[in-house]
């Protein structure tokens, strides 16, 4: 059995929704949109009244991507799931269409910082991913490495999209490959279903405001499944594909474990993403 519900990874990249049926354990997904935190756009969202091109630039003058995940409680408050989570954008270069970046992750689970490096092109496909291993630290198992670098791959991966072009009224798809960092996470359909809803501003940048939904899964072991479900709005750059913004509510279900060892468990939660 593992020793968590929902990895990290897990829970950090899924995203959001606009509608869909009720679910079976819990929350329709209109009802998570409905209880999503407004996203921070300058003035109102202008209706998309024709097809627009997302992306183009690998990156932009981003220099901190942080992550918030908090538990709601019965009463409507908010508990921290965890530490808020933040990577900084140490340096950012550019070689032509593509730019190499050097990220800073805060303190990870007590452990030191680390930094690593990756790329974004133009196209928004983000490269392999190189950790610097703190001086004095000793270098981890070659596989836990290899997850390592996936997850951080990740982290920069699913807060963007590739290039694409975005129709009025279209669905459009936003990809969530989990399977790169754990054979037991899973999206269905293999990431989000996306409707554009406009236009807005967010910090003097142009960006498509989105409504997406999933519902991600994970195998705690052999016949024992959690879900979780996600609906929110998120704010994309226009010029890079970045999701600037993303606010989303969640709905996490764990059944019984079938041999008894767990009750069933459900948890309300809420993701507030920011990069700036």
């Amino acid at each position: 059995m593992r020793s968590r519900v929902l990895t990290a990874a897990f829970a950090a990249a899924i995203l959001c929704a606009s509608r869909g049926p009720a679910l079976a354990q819990g929350e329709s997904l209109a009802a998570l949109l409905a209880r999503a935190p407004r996203l921070g756009l300058e003035g109102k969202v202008a209706a998309l009244t024709a097809p627009i091109e997302i992306g183009g630039a690998g990156w932009g003058a981003f220099r901190r991507l942080c992550v918030a995940r908090m538990v709601v409680r019965p009463d409507g408050g908010e508990t921290p799931e965890s530490e808020k989570s933040c990577v900084t954008v140490a340096g950012a270069t550019r070689e032509g269409a593509t730019w190499r970046l050097t990220m800073r992750t805060g303190p990870i689970r007590g452990g030191p910082s680390l930094e690593f490096s990756t790329s974004r092109d133009a196209g928004g496909i983000v490269g392999p991913v190189a950790v610097e291993i703190p001086a004095g630290q000793p270098a981890p198992p070659p596989e836990k490495l290899e997850r390592l670098r996936g997850v951080l791959r990740l982290l920069v991966a699913v807060h963007g999209l590739p290039r694409m072009t975005v129709t009025p009224g279209v669905p459009f798809a936003m990809t969530l490959p989990l399977g790169d960092v754990g054979a037991d996470l899973k999206v269905d359909g293999g990431g989000f279903a996306c409707r554009p809803e406009g236009t807005a501003r967010r910090n003097g940048r142009a960006v498509l405001v989105a409504a997406c939904s999933a519902r991600g899964r994970e195998e705690l072991a052999e016949g024992w499944t959690a879900t979780v479900d996600m609906a929110g709005r998120f704010a994309i750059d226009v010029e890079t594909g970045m999701v600037l913004q993303h606010n989303y509510a969640s709905h996490t279900f764990m059944p019984a474990d079938p041999k008894g060892s767990m009750k069933e468990m459900r948890m309300r939660g809420v993701s507030r993403q920011t990069l700036d």
